[in-house]
């Protein structure tokens, strides 16, 4: 949300111990209209939603802890004499800096980053140079769950994560007490943050600009039980060690203070507390912390080997796989040219079966017109002995015919000889005187035939 110049602006500091809920507050504050940092930091394995805070800030981080000759994981307090000298003041001026780059104009901006809760008095007098008002948004969580959970990032042990959760909690709770405030729990902030949310906004007075139905809906996407990864429902009892009781003591105020109910004397317990722990600090702190250096160097000598380790097994695997994949490729070659071969001789088997089935429907054929054959053979062979038996009866018949014609032809030449004889004898009748001379009385014999005398 962009300043017009007019009004005065107020950064939300969230303040809490690492793994305590701190991001899943600081994305929830974004999404209700607060200005996240211009360089927000990527997201990890370890916390996939986002962290919500600056890359560029959590850097300045590490090189301020570090000019002072702490880091993120000391338990001591950061010496308040630092913050006044030159380097303080030099680190004062880069901050200014850093808060014009990220948050540029904006009225509402929130820094969320652990290392805070060590540096709250430094960054106050920043926002004073700067002509910001801070609030504070503490939020804790059990220390065995924290415990736990750095336990499985980091590899701490729990008794000196303990220590750990002691100082944010304590230094944020110390810094914060001139401004104005408010406590919750990373178990209630995730089972009721809008009841959360409704009281931060009447502490600070700060209307949230984005604060609507479609917006809850995806902070309810946004927050799942699932964040929290290490629960601890049993509660924390004191034993005979002071940091169990230390522990106790300081839980149970937030708890109550989270519930509205704190109790007269609840700070001055939190001093007393403060008060054990930096004495504690400067008994064992440089031998606790340097061992825990010690550890943690050793941790990361372990993991050193390990990654050299990993890395000679990754290129054996690398080269296992190299050879595999040549392997692979020389199977599939292989492949190849057996499924070309197999094609080849299937090809060769279709063309076989089709030439044998060509060659089986051409027997058949052949089969089929024998058999026609020898059909048509054996009643061309029928019809043939069929006529032969009736050519012998017409061969009898003829014979017998043949043999009636020429004694039909002697007995006609016999006619001939004689009918030529009685035309001859005719002949000579004819040429003779008489039948000249009876002329006459033959054609008076054959008027009188045909015309026959009446009767009167």
């Amino acid at each position: 949300m962009s300043n017009n110049g007019q009004e005065k602006r107020t950064c939300i500091l969230v303040l809490g111990m690492h793994r305590s809920g701190t991001s899943a507050l600081t994305g929830a504050l974004t999404r209700v209209g607060i200005d996240g940092p211009a360089t927000p930091m990527d997201s990890h394995d370890t916390n996939s939603k986002g962290f919500f805070e600056s890359k560029d800030i959590w850097r300045f981080h590490e090189n301020l802890l570090s000019s002072a000759g702490s880091s993120w994981d000391d338990w001591r307090a950061v010496d308040p004499v630092w913050i006044e000298s030159s380097q303080g003041v030099e680190f004062s001026n880069k901050a200014l800096e850093l808060i014009d780059k990220e948050f540029n104009n904006s009225s509402y901006f929130v820094l969320k980053d652990p290392r805070v809760c060590r540096l709250v008095p430094f960054w106050i007098n920043v926002f004073k140079l700067a002509e910001v008002s801070p609030v504070a948004f503490h939020i804790h969580r059990h220390p065995v769950e924290v415990a736990a959970s750095l336990q499985s990032r980091d590899g701490f042990a729990f008794e000196y994560s303990y220590l750990l959760w002691l100082r944010h909690i304590l230094d944020a709770e110390l810094g914060s007490r001139q401004i104005p405030r408010i406590f919750t729990s990373f178990s209630r902030f995730l089972k009721d943050w809008p009841q959360v949310l409704n009281q931060a906004q009447d502490v600070f007075g700060i209307p949230w600009p984005n604060y609507s139905s479609p917006v809850f809906d995806e902070i309810n996407r946004f927050i799942t039980l699932d964040m929290k990864h290490h629960n601890d429902d049993k509660k924390f009892e004191k034993s005979d060690s002071n940091i169990s009781i230390l522990l106790c003591d300081s839980l149970l105020i937030m708890e109550r203070w989270v519930q509205g109910e704190g109790e007269r004397g609840d700070q001055d317990k939190l001093d007393e507390i403060r008060q054990e722990l930096n004495a504690a600090a400067d008994v064992f702190g440089s031998v606790l912390y340097n061992t825990h250096g010690a550890v943690r160097k050793m941790k990361k000598s372990n993991e050193v080997l390990v990654s050299q380790k990993d890395e000679i097994l990754e290129r054996e695997i690398k080269m296992q796989l190299e050879i595999i994949e040549i392997q692979k490729s020389e199977l599939s070659k292989l492949r190849i040219s057996f499924e070309n071969s197999l094609n080849e001789l299937k090809l060769e088997l279709d063309l076989i079966r089709k030439e044998r089935a060509a060659e089986r429907l051409a027997q058949n054929v052949e089969i089929e017109r024998v058999k026609k054959l020898e059909s048509d053979l054996f009643e061309e062979k029928s019809k043939n002995e069929k006529l032969i038996t009736s050519n012998r009866a017409e061969l009898v018949v003829y014979r017998s015919e043949a043999k009636r014609y020429e004694e039909s032809e002697r007995n006609l030449a016999l006619l001939r000889s004689a009918l030529a004889k009685e035309k001859a004898a005719r002949q000579d009748i004819y040429n003779s005187n008489s039948w000249k001379v009876t002329v006459p009385l033959r054609w008076a014999s054959l008027y009188l035939r045909r015309y026959p005398r009446r009767r009167d």
